[in-house]
């Protein structure tokens, strides 16, 4: 049969047949065949019943122009009444041409072979017909127009339904477009009610992905939501086969359909990643797939699609913060607790592609250390060891400094100061792709607001940054702070803890080096008190002056002794006028060597004053005038300052010295008068020891004493 179209059908059907165009409704009132065959063509009486001419015909008329319904169809939409006893017969094809037969009459039914004027003869160009198929019919070329009618006719969809639906018109065009004959499931027209059905459903779906796998090819219908999940797939993927459309997951989906076909369950998998070109560029999704059988004469399956993205993403992003400050391990210094962070951050790589930390300097204000790159433990040659954005002239130097001024974080592109050495260093991460914008997050102390340190993360290369990312990066920036200021704490808690131990142990030491001192400064003291009690009562004077000469303070005995007048008015260089005139130059040289930190003793005479006290008088003393000085016998040192290791002060003790002074001064008087009484002896003896007389001598009352008689004198007495 094959060759044999639709036009050599109704040509040889010797009952009179036509076809209209049931959504053409250009013509109220009448029928107007698109194609017909002899028979009717002849007879004048059946082409008026189809005009308006003839009012009795109008209930077949309205019956012959009605709209299919398809498999819901009853008998009544088979087989119509007409007039005179008419009985006619109609099915339609592809929900729009409808074939009207005459089927029985009543009436004699003359055949004129000269067909009627304004009814069209069957088509004769038979490029208008399919002869690929003995079931397909040989209508006309329908334009897109018709097409979307036949489309929205068959899935029972309305123009008020496509404009509540945003993309739904878009999509419908979309299917228009489609070449649905060369496939296998052919014209949309031809599909069975249980599979319009569920298309009609999820064509009425606005934010629920749905995607239908039709047929033994698979091809793919799916509604507005599904298109925008496919991305610029969309529309090339509309009616095309499964495994060309989406080649990379044939085996996923065959695996998934052998599982449905062989348990009847739905095949559901969570969260599958995938990469979808649209919004302009390759974007990670994640979508939850539930695929179930659909009961219908052909093999169809219905995927359910949610994406799962951005709560997947959120939840990735989360674990890491987690992660970051869920166990508080005991760090020992902040260089272990960024060693932590980089790690605990860096194994999130598609959040992370890129990453590293610069603390700062503890003795330059401008200047930051780095401490870690995200992923590359020995990564020291990608940036420098340190930064100062005061002196250095690099765009990294600078985006620092502009993060220490500003609170949130700072986005920065390659030109803009991102390394290229270390964009390309990591591009082996996450998705391979080159990461070449990132965000300057400055880490900052609760309490002052002071940085700590400066992070920098790249962004994810596959998702579009927006508010989301935003706050991500703040959070992030907020937490990682957080940690640090609590580490921070930590120390400084560690380390005032140890210091206030070791304070405490030295208040300890102290107190019982106090206890220990006090019973030692009791002693001394009381024995101090001694001392001085018994130096007071030795007339020992005791003084301290400072360096220009002004006395500090001194005891009763060296005024006494001094004359130096009391008060704290004394100028300064006072103690020179209590000096004997004479002994002047060596009060000057005395004390020149005591600003020299030389510790002297010296005797050296005092003016004597009125208030000066009497000294004792020795029973050596001569009649001699009273002296106008005073002798005394001064030990001074010079006293240094513990602390500056300078010269502070004077100090010494002095005594009288004038008594002992007289009685030298006697001693030396009467040892003269004893070898001036001996020598005169000595005189006599010399002067007896040789006269030629005796030598009589005499009492104080002119008695004679005694006599001496010389040698000579005895020698002479004798012989």
């Amino acid at each position: 049969m094959d060759g044999i179209g639709f036009e050599t059908v109704l040509s040889a059907d010797p009952r009179p047949s036509f076809v209209i165009d049931i959504l053409d409704t250009r013509h109220i009132g009448h029928v107007e065949p698109v194609a017909s065959n002899i028979a009717f063509r002849s007879n004048a009486y059946l082409c008026k019943l189809m005009s308006q001419e003839q009012g009795s015909a109008s209930k077949l008329r309205a019956w012959i122009s009605r709209p299919s319904h398809g498999q819901a169809a009853a008998k009544s939409d088979y087989e119509c009444d007409g007039p005179d006893g008419t009985r006619w017969f109609a099915w339609t094809i592809r929900e729009r041409w409808r074939v009207v037969q005459l089927v029985s009459s009543m009436l004699t039914l003359s055949i004129d072979h000269e067909p009627q004027v304004g009814y069209p003869t069957p088509p004769e160009d038979e490029h208008q017909f399919d002869h690929t198929n003995q079931t397909s019919i040989a209508l006309p070329v329908r334009n897109k127009a018709d097409k979307r009618a036949s489309i929205m006719r068959a899935f029972d969809i309305t123009p008020d339904t496509t404009k509540n639906i945003a993309g739904l018109e878009e999509l419908i065009g979309n299917m228009c477009d489609v070449d649905w004959e060369s496939t296998a499931m052919g014209p949309i027209e031809n599909w069975p009610p249980e599979l319009c059905q569920p298309i009609h459903t999820i064509l009425l779906q606005p934010d629920q992905s749905y995607l239908m796998f039709l047929g033994p090819d698979h091809n793919l219908v799916y509604n507005v939501a599904y298109a925008n999940l496919a991305g610029d797939r969309h529309p090339a993927i509309l009616g095309a086969p499964l495994y060309e459309a989406w080649h990379e997951a044939a085996d996923m989906n065959r695996a998934s359909f052998e599982y449905i076909d062989t348990t009847g369950a739905p095949y559901v998998m969570k969260d599958h990643p995938f990469c979808v070109d649209r919004n302009g560029f390759l974007e990670e999704v994640y979508v939850r797939w539930t695929t179930t059988n659909v009961k219908c004469s052909l093999p169809v399956y219905l995927c359910t699609c949610s994406e799962s993205t951005q709560r997947v993403r959120a939840s990735r992003r989360h674990d890491s913060l987690i992660k970051v400050n869920q166990t508080l391990p005991d760090f020992a210094n902040m260089s272990e607790l960024w060693d932590h962070v980089i790690r605990i951050l860096g194994a999130n790589e598609d959040d992370f592609p890129l990453g590293f930390v610069y603390s700062k300097s503890t003795t330059t204000e401008s200047a930051y250390c780095l401490q870690g790159i995200f992923g590359h433990e020995n990564g020291s040659n990608l940036l420098p060891h340190s930064l100062d954005y005061a002196s250095d002239k690099s765009e990294l130097a600078k985006v620092f400094g502009q993060a220490e001024r500003t609170l949130n974080p700072i986005r920065i592109s390659e030109s803009e100061g991102l390394p290229t050495k270390l964009i390309d260093a990591c591009a082996s991460r996450s998705f391979g792709d080159r990461c070449t914008e990132a965000m300057v997050c400055s880490l900052r102390r609760a309490t002052d607001n002071e940085v700590m340190a400066i992070m920098v993360v790249g962004l994810h290369t596959r998702k579009k940054f927006d508010f989301d990312d935003e706050m991500f990066f703040q959070n992030t920036s907020r937490s990682v702070s957080d940690l640090a200021f609590n580490v921070y704490t930590m120390l400084l808690g560690e380390q005032l803890a140890k210091e206030a131990e070791l304070q405490n142990a030295k208040h300890e030491t102290l107190i019982k080096a106090l206890s220990t001192s006090t019973s030692e400064f009791t002693y001394a003291s009381s024995k101090l008190q001694r001392i001085l009690h018994i130096v007071e009562k030795l007339d020992v004077g005791i003084y301290e002056f400072d360096t220009s000469g002004r006395l500090l303070q001194a005891n009763e005995s060296y005024f006494k002794l001094s004359g130096h007048p009391r008060g704290v008015n004394a100028a300064g260089g006072s103690w020179l006028d209590c000096m004997y005139e004479e002994d002047l130059p060596q009060a000057h040289k005395n004390w020149e060597m005591l600003l020299a930190g030389e510790s002297i003793n010296f005797e050296i005479r005092f003016k004597k004053r009125a208030t000066s006290p009497s000294s004792e008088q020795s029973h050596f003393e001569s009649e001699e005038p009273e002296e106008p000085f005073v002798w005394v016998l001064c030990a001074c040192t010079p006293v240094m300052d513990p602390v500056t290791g300078q010269l502070a002060s004077i100090s010494g003790c002095l005594t009288n010295i004038s008594a002992a002074k007289r009685s030298q001064n006697d001693i030396l008087k009467r040892t003269e008068a004893l070898e001036r009484a001996r020598a005169s002896e000595q005189r006599f003896l010399r002067f007896t020891e040789f006269a030629a007389c005796p030598v009589c001598i005499h009492k104080p009352d002119l008695s004679v004493s005694d006599f001496i008689y010389p040698e000579p004198v005895r020698k002479t007495l004798l012989y």
